[in-house]
């Protein structure tokens, strides 16, 4: 939309570029005819939450965004990899999955709530956080769920570290982390921390390398769910999601899961 400053963001790092000991090509444009032949696209635009907004007036804000860019990726590189991140990202992969069911498409999902949720309970015990296993699964709002039993500090199951009251405390701030740093910055929220992951994402992609990340992917009879498109545990290739790993479903988190899917199924009817 703003072609001078996605000029000019690509020239300030183009010119840095070789001190990343890169040799790559960067171009800024605003012509959606150059991602032709593009292997994968990462979509983000789209319009922030304004205050009164609930997230469904978002999706009918920025649904005509992602199709018009949706139409663009079936035209121009209908083989690439789309890694959608724009919001409310659930419903809006959901939206876009069905429009355009021959792409290859995944949601950002969780992905940023369980590096917030990792780093808050690395916080708690003051250890670093890369030392630490868990997710956040479900969806990209105030209903997030831990995934508690998948949980562990160096091996060590969370609940025998934590007790009740912490877990919460480290849920309410990796809930609120995204409307905190709103808050601060007053005109924009999380870069920083989304772009980090963004770019492990597409390196999982090119290197094949298979990490798991909570992404939104759309459910068709897994784990008994239909027609939703949830953030789950799922391993990211060359393929794009390769294979989405089941939630036990003995565990209260799997409970919890079933309970928040009947509760939203109604809004992914779009």
């Amino acid at each position: 939309i703003q072609k001078d400053w996605a000029e000019g963001i690509a020239l300030d790092i183009a010119n840095s570029a070789h001190l990343l000991h890169s040799a790559s090509t960067i171009k800024g444009t605003s012509k959606l005819a150059d991602i032709a032949l593009s292997d994968i696209v990462v979509i983000s635009a789209g319009s922030p939450r304004k205050s009164g907004m609930s997230r469904m007036d978002l999706f009918e804000q920025n649904k005509g965004i992602v199709d018009a860019i949706g139409a663009a990726i079936q035209k121009y590189t209908p083989k690439a990899i789309t890694v959608l991140v724009t919001n409310p990202v659930d419903h809006l992969t959901h939206f876009m999955r069905n429009l355009y069911p021959d792409l290859n498409i995944f949601g950002f999902g969780c992905s940023l709530d369980t590096v917030r949720y990792r780093s808050y309970i690395g916080e708690t015990l003051g250890i670093s956080p890369s030392t630490i296993q868990g997710l956040i699964i479900g969806t990209h709002n105030q209903d997030m769920i831990p995934f508690i039993e998948g949980t562990s500090v160096g091996g060590i199951p969370v609940q025998e570290l934590l007790n009740d009251t912490q877990i919460e405390t480290v849920l309410q701030k990796t809930i609120n982390a995204g409307n905190d740093i709103v808050q601060l910055l007053k005109t924009t929220g999380s870069s920083y921390t989304a772009g980090e992951i963004i770019s492990r994402q597409v390196s999982a992609i090119i290197h094949h390398s298979s990490e798991i990340f909570s992404v939104d992917v759309p459910l068709q009879g897994e784990m008994g769910f239909h027609d939703i498109t949830l953030s789950l545990p799922a391993v990211i290739n060359s393929r794009g999601v390769q294979t989405v790993l089941q939630i036990p479903k003995n565990t209260k988190t799997f409970s919890l899961l079933k309970n928040l899917a009947e509760r939203i199924a109604d809004t992914f009817r779009i």
